[in-house]
């Protein structure tokens, strides 16, 4: 695994951006990993916003740092 915390750009993906996959919530945090070059970055389950009914708006994980 590598730990990449301070890139936003991962060189194995075609868009050049982390595609993060996020385990299942247990506890505060949840371990996310990027399914191109394998970083490791840890990820808030919860967020400060609830998001409306047939809301338009997306709501986004917090990271982090």
């Amino acid at each position: 695994m590598v730990d990449n915390r301070g890139s936003t750009q991962c060189p194995r993906s075609p868009t050049e951006a982390h595609h993060w996959m996020i385990a299942g919530q247990d506890g505060a945090t949840s371990e996310g990993t990027c399914r191109y070059c394998g970083a490791v970055k840890n990820f808030y389950n919860s967020v400060n916003i609830r998001p409306m009914a047939n809301s338009k708006t997306k709501v986004r994980v917090k990271e982090i740092n």
